[in-house]
C-alpha cells in the first residue's frame, strides 16, 4: 500500500470551511452597509467576530476580518451621523481605538502582500468617509 504513494510529493486537502468563513465575514459587511439602522444591535458582535479572526492563518479569513472591522466602523459612523444616534456614538471611538492600530499593525507586519494592500485600502476608505 505504501508503494502507491512513493512518487507523491505532497497532498493538499481543500476545505470549503475557510471560504465559508470569508464569505460569512463579507456577508456581515454587506449587512452592516445596507441595513444601516436595522443592523445597529449587531455592530458590536460583528466587530467582535472580525477581531477574533484577524490573526487567523488563512489569508482569505484575515482579509475578511479586516474588511469586516473597518466596514463596521464606517457603517456605524454613517448611521450615527445620518440618524443622530447618540447612544451608539460611544461605540465608534471604542471600535476605532482597536481597529485603526490593529489594521496599521497588519499593514506593517503581515507577510502576505494582498493582506497588506487590503489593510491600506481599508484605512483609505475609512479616511474618505
Amino acid at each position: 500500500v505504501l508503494g502507491d504513494y512513493e512518487n507523491i510529493e505532497g497532498i493538499t486537502v481543500e476545505n470549503g470551511y475557510l471560504e465559508e468563513k470569508g464569505d460569512a465575514l463579507a456577508s456581515l459587511c454587506e449587512l452592516a452597509d445596507n441595513m444601516a439602522t436595522h443592523f445597529v444591535p449587531y455592530y458590536e458582535d460583528t466587530f467582535g467576530y472580525g477581531l477574533k479572526l484577524v490573526d487567523y492563518t488563512a489569508p482569505l479569513v484575515r482579509r475578511g476580518s479586516i474588511l469586516c472591522m473597518t466596514h463596521v466602523c464606517v457603517a456605524l459612523h454613517k448611521v450615527i451621523h445620518q440618524n443622530n444616534f447618540q447612544d451608539e456614538s460611544a461605540m465608534l471611538p471604542k471600535f476605532l481605538a482597536v481597529c485603526v492600530p490593529l489594521v496599521f499593525d497588519v499593514a506593517r507586519s503581515d507577510k502576505d502582500r494582498e493582506i497588506v494592500c487590503c489593510a491600506l485600502e481599508c484605512v483609505n476608505e475609512m479616511l474618505k468617509r
